[in-house]
């Protein structure tokens, strides 16, 4: 490979920095895992429209409770750590989230309020995507305000080793269905060593997003750094070519020219290969594979073909 030892060591340092960064994005990640306003489980007076209050209850020192519901009945809570008060259903009315703890996660059950009937109910993840789960139902659940202001259910789970976490991310639609808006995926596989100088992902590690209709059908799919950021790659030569398959005699889809921005939608450490998604000039979208090797035979020059960002990282 002609000049990767030379690109090895000159982007070692950056590596390292880009390694750094992304590890305190993990760092503050993992703070959020917590719900933001969780507090240790105590008795607590809901009010979750005027006129109507229920009440959790502490049943023992073992830390099982009881929620007292408006009309006077019982709904048995179990054993919860923590507790929290807010708006889950983004209906406007006050619900409740209880949580155990057990190791590095918690599990959690959230009772919605029901305006019509006056009282909580569990709520339950429907059959029909639980198939589609990472996590063991809802986990380290908090709630989640998007770019554009938008809040969802986030629920996650940090796998064994503590080295790793599954996100899912929760939608309610216009009849207060819950149904599952995206998932980023911890991968084990890696790109591989000899890819990294041409990256600024310091150890290979990535995450699969895969993003759904409120049908349950899958709309997008598409590599992120562990920090969740979408990673783009941009073509330094021109000539580069994205075929319809991994395979070397595959037919060609799109001529990148330089300065092409692509995303990252999956690689092939097999045939040292990344899948792309590129937008073309006149607008129209070209998605295919790029080989590794014929492009690094192309460029010449000691400075990677590709340029790597990852949200404000950039290297050059």
């Amino acid at each position: 490979m002609p000049g990767s030892d030379r690109l090895y060591s000159r982007y070692s340092t950056f590596r390292r920095l880009a390694w750094l960064q992304t590890s305190l994005l993990l760092a503050f990640a993992c703070l959020l895992l917590q719900p933001s306003h969780a507090k240790p489980a105590e008795p607590t007076t809901l009010t979750p429209e005027n006129g109507v209050t229920a009440e959790v209850q502490k049943l023992d020192e073992l830390n099982n409770y009881q929620l007292l519901q408006p009309d006077g009945s019982i709904l048995i809570l179990g054993r919860i750590d923590q507790l929290e008060v807010d708006d889950f259903n983004f209906d406007g009315h006050t619900d409740l989230h209880v949580a155990r703890t057990q190791g590095l996660n918690t599990y959690d059950q959230i009772y919605l309020y029901q305006p019509a009937e006056k009282h909580f109910a569990l709520l339950k993840i429907p059959e029909d995507i639980q198939t589609h789960l990472l996590c063991d139902g809802f986990m380290n659940v908090l709630i989640f305000k998007q770019l554009d202001g938008s809040k969802i259910l986030r629920s996650s789970c940090i796998l064994k080793g503590a080295d790793a976490t599954h996100f899912e991310d929760f939608q309610f639609d216009a009849q207060g269905r819950l149904w599952i808006f995206r998932q980023y995926a911890s991968l084990k596989r890696q790109l591989p060593e000899t890819l990294l100088p041409y990256t600024d992902l310091p150890w290979g590690v990535t995450q699969m997003l895969t993003a759904f209709s409120p049908e349950g059908k899958v709309i997008q799919q598409q590599l992120t750094s562990r920090a969740l950021e979408p990673i783009t790659f941009k073509a330094l030569t021109s000539g580069l070519t994205l075929r319809d398959s991994p395979a070397s005699e595959a037919k060609s889809v799109f001529s990148m020219p330089k300065n092409q921005v692509c995303n990252l939608i999956d690689f092939d450490a097999e045939t040292l290969t990344l899948q792309l998604e590129c937008r073309a000039a006149n607008g129209q979208t070209y998605r295919g594979w790029l080989n590794w090797q014929e492009a690094i035979d192309k460029h010449t020059s000691a400075r990677p073909f590709i340029l790597t960002e990852i949200g404000s990282a950039k290297l050059y």
